[in-house]
């Protein structure tokens, strides 16, 4: 009788072995001027998003991330510091789809305003493996 040898991974192993596959880029950072135009934009954001880098520099952060435009345009205009953690939403990707993100912006108090990091974590792999259970 021939058995069938067990892998030797657990379930949670083979889990995380695809989940890995799936996002090659978990997190990005972007840095936004005053007018919350992209400024830099490198090979891990081209990764995430899939627009090159001459695409979105100089053009507004909504292209990518729609919601964080709407969060900046109501702080600015109400006169409230930039500064937002664990902010969930959808990100767009240059084929139009959306895939959730969680994003956090602050000031950079190097330049007093007239520029700002924002952090970009992927979580797709999240969503995927809460759908698995």
């Amino acid at each position: 009788m021939n058995k069938a040898k067990p892998s030797g991974k657990t379930s949670v192993q083979k889990k995380r072995k695809s989940t890995q596959t799936k996002s090659a880029t978990p997190y990005t950072a972007l840095i936004l001027d005053a007018d919350f135009q992209v400024r830099t934009y490198g090979e891990a954001a081209t990764e995430m998003f899939g627009f090159e880098q001459a695409h979105i520099v100089g053009r507004h952060v909504s292209q990518i991330l729609p919601a964080l435009g709407e969060h900046l345009g109501k702080a600015q205009s109400e006169g409230q510091e930039i500064r937002f953690t664990g902010l969930h939403m959808d990100a767009v990707r240059d084929d139009g789809k959306t895939f959730p993100v969680v994003v956090g912006i602050r000031e950079d108090s190097q330049y007093a305003g007239h520029r700002h990091v924002v952090l970009v974590r992927n979580l797709e792999s999240i969503v995927d493996l809460a759908g698995e259970q």
